[in-house]
């Protein structure tokens, strides 16, 4: 799950093992503490809660 490992082979994604792969990179990565908060206004943006915190976006984060 080494995503610069990636970036730098400059793979393209031809096949479903690669999406699979790419799709389980993102999933690990957001799935760190500091984004739950941001999956959770998901709830708050589709109506389903009416709790709203204040949180830091990927861009944010990472870059």
């Amino acid at each position: 799950q080494n995503c610069s490992f990636l970036m730098e082979q400059k793979r393209e994604i031809a096949s479903c093992e690669d999406c699979v792969k790419i799709h389980s990179i993102v999933h690990h990565q957001l799935s760190a503490p500091i984004f739950e908060i941001m999956l959770k206004y998901a709830w708050f943006a589709s109506k389903l809660t009416d709790e709203r915190d204040v949180f830091m976006n990927v861009n944010e984060v990472c870059f």
